[in-house]
């Protein structure tokens, strides 16, 4: 057969042999061979520098002499099973915890892979390793940052609910009470007009109704800054009164199920819950078409549950547990501040779940 059109074969075995020891000499990754008895039969450069040893140290070394102490015992078990069950490749790093140690001591982090084969009856190892300090350390920041992030954010929202329940209070004791009295004096005034001057009459009358649109709109608008519920009821009878406006209001047929026993539950918590559900309710009104909401407060196991169901028109699963909505990542940040957590469960045409659930 001629090997004329296939350059390979007139390649020598030393030249392909140079060229795989080139190839495996230059790549980045620690590449480490250890035979049946776990002792190195070949090291690349790479694997040289990572581990701080010298070439002629490093060869015939037991692979134990680049693991901490503590592990050493385990790896052997871990090399033991692999070669007995009949897998080329095992993924050793991922989530794992490895760990390799260098000449000087020091200890580092390490995402590896193995892989054997059989040659005369004996295995054969080949580790290819890379040292991620590094990526963890960026990895640790990135928590970090994370962390400060999410505590600014919950100091945030509490100066926020501490900013409003400041100016609910202002607006219903201050701006509401001199709006009240105001009224009161307007019918003293009505009282004191002559009777035959309708245009008079007529004029106070105007400004009374002004004076009652104005002293409803300061309700409101205090109620939806802090409800007053919330702090001299508590929870449970605050998201009733919420489930009633938003039913008046909307049209909506809300249904709430509260425990049946009393519930003591901090500010600390029955804000941001209170903050959840009315954020839940308002985005059923604006989106779900939905005509009934179950609304239900659950206590167990130390945590209170929450749950605002409706019949809606629901939306894509695969879109429900996105943060393309910004109710929905105030939600989750709200809820992780406090320990817990938030669940999104939707089919589209059968209407949407939302769960929160939070340590007391």
């Amino acid at each position: 057969m001629s090997n004329v059109g296939n350059p390979q074969s007139n390649e020598s075995a030393s030249t392909r042999e140079r060229r795989l020891a080139a190839l495996v000499n230059t790549t980045t990754d620690a590449i480490i061979m250890v035979d049946h008895l776990h002792y190195v039969t070949f090291a690349n450069k790479a694997a040289e520098q990572v581990f701080g040893y010298a070439a002629d140290t490093l060869m015939h070394a037991h692979i134990s002499k680049l693991i901490p102490m503590r592990f050493h015992a385990a790896h052997a078990e871990h090399i033991e099973h692999f070669s007995k069950t009949g897998q080329s490749v095992r993924r050793m790093g991922g989530e794992a915890n490895v760990v390799g140690v260098r000449a000087s001591g020091e200890e580092f982090p390490i995402d590896a892979s193995i892989s054997h084969v059989i040659e005369d009856d004996q295995h054969y190892f080949t580790i290819i390793l890379r040292d991620i300090t590094t990526r963890k350390q960026m990895l640790r920041q990135l928590e970090a940052s994370q962390e400060s992030l999410r505590a600014l954010y919950d100091g945030m929202q509490d100066v926020r609910e501490q900013e409003r329940k400041r100016i609910a209070r202002e607006l219903h004791d201050d701006l509401g009470q001199m709006l009240a009295a105001l009224r009161i004096d307007l019918m003293l005034l009505r009282g004191e007009l002559p009777q035959d001057r309708n245009d008079l009459l007529n004029r106070v009358t105007g400004i009374d109704e002004l004076l009652y649109t104005a002293i409803t709109a300061v309700r409101r608008i205090s109620a939806d800054l802090r409800p007053r519920p919330l702090d001299d009821l508590g929870l449970p009878a605050a998201l009733t009164l919420l489930s009633e406006e938003i039913s008046r209001r909307y049209g909506l047929t809300i249904r709430v199920a509260l425990p049946p026993d009393e519930m003591t539950i901090p500010d600390e918590i029955a804000s941001p819950i209170y903050r959840m559900v009315q954020e839940s309710l308002n985005n059923i009104v604006k989106h779900a078409q939905a005509k009934i909401v179950s609304v239900e407060l659950t206590h167990q196991s130390g945590s209170l549950a929450v749950s605002v169901r409706d019949d809606g028109v629901g939306m894509d699963p695969a879109l429900a547990p996105s943060s393309d909505s910004f109710g929905l990542v105030g939600m989750r940040e709200r809820a992780m501040a406090m320990g817990g957590t938030v669940t999104v469960e939707s089919v589209t045409g059968q209407g949407t779940r939302i769960g929160i659930v939070v340590p007391l």
